[in-house]
């Protein structure tokens, strides 16, 4: 009786090992795209922040700019400020003088939409 013994050649390894790499590359080059991506909106998002909070802080140094010149103003003066945070987006700002003070009355962000947040 003839015996055959199938066993792993070296070719089925090699072949195998090629797959095996074939398949590491392609999820690492998922992986990366992914990353990549991820990136983007992180910066994007890092970004929308960071020109909010410019218009935040115009939008305070003009209050206190306000605060400080009050004698400038009448009791019951209403003043409207808008303030552009990008080309979207605007920040509103109604302030009303009452007995030497500053009130805010509306301290809203616009999108160019007509979404108020």
């Amino acid at each position: 009786m003839n015996k055959k013994n199938i066993g792993i050649t070296p070719g089925i390894m090699s072949i195998l090992m090629v797959f095996i790499i074939l398949v590491i590359t392609a999820f690492a080059t998922l992986y990366y795209i992914e990353a990549r991506r991820e990136y983007n909106v992180v910066n994007k998002s890092y970004n929308i922040i960071e020109e909010y909070y410019k218009a935040d802080l115009e939008a305070m140094e003009y209050i206190n700019n306000i605060k400080l010149n009050i004698n400038n103003y009448r009791n019951g003066d209403i003043i409207n400020k808008s303030l552009l945070i990008n080309d979207r987006q605007s920040l509103e700002i109604v302030l009303e003088i009452e007995n030497n003070e500053v009130h805010i009355r509306e301290y809203y962000r616009l999108v160019s939409n007509g979404m108020e947040y």
